[in-house]
């Protein structure tokens, strides 16, 4: 049987098997860092719909590290390439939006953070990606 390490808890769980702590981080995360308005946009039908197709496109790919590095990692999350409180006319717009990892999403934020020239560096090449699947038909 395969194992993996989890990226949540840190223990040793079956390949393919979901973490059983992650509903509980997901609740956690909702209710003690993440804004209202951020929240319902999140659990919404919209979105849930447009990130499968986002994921879709992507074919479950971080194409972050697949375009950047020619690495294949399985993507769990979409990013705004653009944040919601920065463009929210930009929500829904595929060009906006990227499928990556949860390592490749904190990578990111981090560049975000570090300095005005990182972030438009970064925000540069997350949107050539994105225009690349949203010429797809989305």
């Amino acid at each position: 049987m395969l194992t993996r390490v989890c990226s949540i808890c840190g223990k040793i769980h079956p390949q393919g098997q979901p973490c059983p702590q992650a509903s509980r981080r997901h609740k956690e995360y909702d209710t003690e860092h993440r804004d209202k308005g951020a929240d319902q946009f999140y659990h919404g039908v919209a979105w849930r719909k447009l990130r499968r197709i986002i994921m879709s496109l992507a074919n479950g790919l971080d194409e972050y590290e697949l375009y950047a590095n020619n690495h294949i990692v399985r993507a769990d999350t979409v990013h705004h390439i653009e944040p919601l409180e920065d463009d929210p006319d930009k929500a829904y717009d595929a060009t906006n939006l990227i499928a990556v990892s949860r390592k490749t999403h904190a990578k990111i934020h981090e560049a975000y953070s570090r300095s005005k020239t990182d972030r438009n560096a970064i925000k540069s090449i997350l949107k050539r990606i994105a225009r690349q699947h949203a010429g797809g038909g989305v």
